[in-house]
């Protein structure tokens, strides 16, 4: 049994697409019991290439400590997906069951609608007070420095987003210089409310990235990394092909439909022509 279950995660592992047709076809029991048999980072790996209401009524209905070993394998965006698919009460369970700092993350970003950017945004952005000089900037970049980007957003004490500078500015600076003196204060960004098709269709993505998110009152709650975008494209990409698949079959369905209208009409008018044909010889005899 140990040796079936390694080909089966070897198979989740190295043939994701393949093995999530045989998932989309699996009815919900069947379904359950593979993926909590599965070693839950090859489960995960899979079910990111299963529809999302599949997926998402499986992981609701296995045991909450399997589903929860499996979600937290997924990337954040994907977990989003799945438990804004997933009824209040078992999500709350479900979240109740993760590391406390992703549940929180996750219920910060559920809040905002799926698919907008407060949604789709890392909420935890790097960030440094306008009040810092470039020394204790400097000095918290090295403590948080996986979490470093690039760009580092500024902020004022009330959180609001207020600048930005690059790495290459602060290294550049005078230790006793303040942060404000040397940051770029025309900041761009994207309001949490945005939709998928807003954050694609962004102008600056050429120029940066990563965008800031800010909420009405401008306070840097989160930013959109290019990554995201990535699988945003790809996404909106799928779903294209799909309606262009969709498009040609209805209009495939629809010249069916009037050669037949024609073929029946041909029809009605040859049989309505013999008819009168049959009456005109009874009336000759």
């Amino acid at each position: 049994m140990e040796v079936e279950q390694r080909l089966i995660d070897a198979f989740l592992n190295s043939h994701p697409e393949e093995a999530a047709q045989t998932l989309n076809s699996l009815t919900g029991t069947a379904l359950v019991q593979l993926l909590e048999t599965a070693e839950p980072r090859a489960a995960a790996y899979s079910l990111q290439h299963v529809l999302p209401k599949v997926a998402a009524e499986a992981l609701a209905n296995m045991d909450n400590t399997n589903s929860v070993k499996v979600l937290q394998e997924l990337p954040l965006d994907a977990q989003l997906v799945f438990l804004h698919r997933i009824e209040a009460d078992k999500r709350s369970t479900m979240l109740a069951g993760m590391k406390e700092g992703l549940a929180r993350k996750l219920r910060r970003l559920l809040d905002y609608p799926e698919g907008s950017a407060g949604n789709l945004m890392d909420p935890s952005p790097f960030a440094i007070p306008s009040t810092s000089s470039v020394r204790d900037a400097m000095r918290h970049i090295r403590k948080e420095a996986q979490s470093v980007r690039y760009y580092i957003y500024v902020i004022d004490d009330d959180q609001r987003l207020v600048g930005v500078v690059t790495l290459r500015q602060l290294l550049r600076a005078h230790p006793r210089d303040s942060v404000s003196s040397i940051m770029e204060t025309n900041v761009i960004s994207i309001p949490a409310m945005s939709s998928e098709r807003d954050i694609l269709k962004h102008p600056r993505w050429k120029d940066f990235h990563g965008l800031p998110v800010v909420d009405r009152d401008n306070v840097l709650i989160g930013v959109i990394r290019y990554e995201t975008l990535g699988r945003l494209k790809e996404t909106s990409s799928k779903n294209r092909d799909e309606q262009d698949v969709l498009g040609t079959l209805l209009a495939l369905v629809e010249l069916y439909w009037l050669g037949m209208t024609g073929s029946l009409d041909a029809m009605s008018i040859s049989h309505g022509h013999r008819d009168i044909e049959i009456r005109q010889e009874g009336e000759k005899r």
